[in-house]
């Protein structure tokens, strides 16, 4: 850069001059103006004053052979408001991220991005919770759609700031039948909708339920004291082995009755005594033979025969009374269970197990019992018998069907028999309106009016649907199934595919289930559960 100054008039910025016959040769040459400052002073137009008109120019310039570069005043971009985006990375990854839990977007916008990692820079992720080696940690999946901010509208610092649910990417519980639940249902990677971690709450006005799941494992550690209190029914159940330690002392203690079932063996061993003890009766059965201790002082003991051996001394004595043996027509104390004693045991233990699909949690187990009288028994159904209204013949020829095939069901997936027998009356008009295919008439043994969804087994029939607000009528794909035992299996089947329903499994009670499928949004009637209560009392089911 040169500066001068001079009176030539012509110089002006963005203009070049040749300058010749420099005092030095070399600075001969083209030269190109860059800025230019003009002095001008005019002579005054009054008569009689002095003064001369006069200008000057002070000048920069460069060589012309040098490339000139304005000086770069563009501002730098910013960007105005958040924005989506889609979570990305390479092929085959779910997830993907670095050590500071950033992740690869790419923006609706860009159509020369490649949809994987190298679609963006890394994006920071915004936390409920960041501390130095604490706090939350939620790392959006890829395909996960996202909300970019950038920091001071700077478009070089992109933070995302929250993500948000689309077509594609629905919420974990059907909305708005389940607006009244909260948590977090997390996804095995590369799992499917069944395999989750999860943490639910249900806040509906006296129906609140916390719901936890461990997909496989699940550990607790309390580094001091725990405590847990269960204000009314606890139930506990355990797929595999347990094992129960205490360093110390323990003490077990039940106000009310306690039973206690095993399905093979038993063995209890103690080091030092060992104590039972009783305050009227105590009584040691099996099968044909008993022996029982009363408070009175009385022992009773019965059996078919005994057999007393000891290798030293022995002695029986009666303080004051009389010893008989042999006794004519003498009667037992007590008598025994009999031999269908086992079978009965394990029928209880049977009992306390009900059918569960694997995967899902265990049903509630019904309350078993083991008669200890003084013959076999068998487990009593205590309900009082309940008046049904007789139905029409071929009513009552659809129930008996469906019924016994929901039964059956239920001993392989644990859907209440009730439920689906109330399921099928309800959405079929007993029997009525089974889609049947308006071409050939062919019947589908659809009770539950399931579409075909690319299914090739399937019938076309009428239904209706509201359209614009109007109910029309519309020529629509059933699913067609061989039987009505197979309507019912793929029916249970939906049920325990789907996620949204699985903690309905942890109980077997039949008014439970008709309510959490409401809940759950099976139907959008909303008296749905009362129509199925109502039918299951009407059939006695209850």
């Amino acid at each position: 850069m040169v500066s001068g100054s001079g009176t030539a008039t012509g110089i002006a910025p963005g203009y070049t001059f040749a300058l010749l016959n420099a005092p030095h040769f070399s600075d001969n040459g083209k030269y190109l103006v860059t800025s230019a400052h003009y002095d001008f002073e005019e002579n005054s137009y009054a008569s009689g004053d002095v003064g001369a008109t006069r200008h000057n120019i002070d000048f920069t310039v460069l060589p012309a052979a040098v490339t000139y570069r304005a000086k770069p005043e563009t501002p730098w971009p910013k960007t105005h408001g958040p924005q989506t985006a889609k979570v990305v990375g390479p092929k085959g990854e779910s997830i993907w991220t670095d050590k500071y839990g950033r992740v690869k977007v790419k923006f609706h916008w860009d159509r020369l991005a490649k949809g994987d990692d190298t679609s963006s820079c890394w994006v920071r992720v915004s936390s409920a919770w960041a501390g130095q080696g604490f706090g939350g940690v939620q790392i959006p999946r890829v395909n996960d759609e996202v909300v970019v901010d950038f920091i001071n509208g700077d478009p070089d610092r992109p933070l995302i700031i929250g993500r948000v649910y689309n077509e594609a990417s629905m919420p974990p519980w059907a909305l708005p039948a389940a607006a009244t639940q909260m948590g977090f249902l997390s996804r095995s990677k590369d799992g499917t909708a069944d395999t989750a971690n999860a943490l639910r709450f249900e806040d509906k006005a006296g129906e609140e339920h916390l719901w936890i799941q461990a997909q496989k494992n699940m550990d607790t550690h309390v580094k001091n004291d725990s405590s847990h209190s269960v204000a009314n029914n606890h139930s506990h159940y355990a797929g595999g082995n347990e094992l129960y330690r205490v360093e110390t002392n323990r003490v077990h203690g039940v106000k009310g009755g306690e039973e206690r079932l095993t399905g093979q063996g038993k063995i209890d061993n103690v080091v030092d005594t060992y104590v039972l003890g009783s305050g009227t009766k105590l009584r040691l059965e099996c099968g044909e033979s008993a022996i029982e201790l009363n408070a009175n002082g009385h022992i009773n003991i019965v059996g078919k025969g005994f057999n007393l051996f000891v290798n030293g001394d022995g002695h029986i004595t009666t303080s004051g009374g009389k010893l008989n043996l042999n006794t004519s027509g003498a009667q037992p104390g007590t008598g025994a269970p009999g031999a269908g004693h086992k079978g009965n045991i394990n029928q209880a233990v049977v009992n306390l197990f009900p059918p569960k699909q694997k995967g899902q949690a265990a049903p509630a187990a019904p309350k078993a019992k083991v008669e200890h009288a003084k013959s076999p028994s068998t487990p009593v159904n205590n309900k009082t018998e309940k008046k049904v209204r007789p139905l029409p013949p071929e009513k009552q020829a659809f129930f008996d069907k469906v019924y016994a095939a929901a039964q059956a069901d239920e001993k392989k997936t644990g859907v209440p028999a009730q439920v689906t027998t109330a399921q099928a009356i309800l959405e079929s008009d007993w029997g009525k309106r089974v889609p049947t295919d308006v071409n050939t008439n062919k019947v589908s043994n659809n009770l539950f009016g399931v579409k075909a969804h690319g299914s090739p087994n399937y019938v076309e029939s009428w239904t209706h649907e509201n359209i614009n607000g109007k109910r029309v009528p519309v020529l629509d794909k059933f699913a067609s199934y061989d039987s009505v035992d197979e309507s019912i299996e793929q029916h249970s089947q939906f049920l325990i595919k789907n996620q949204r329903y699985s903690s309905l499994f942890q109980s077997s009670d039949p008014v439970e289930w008709a309510k959490g499928l409401q809940d759950k949004g099976y139907a959008t009637d909303p008296n749905y559960a009362k129509s199925l209560i109502s039918v299951m009392k009407g059939r006695g089911l209850l």
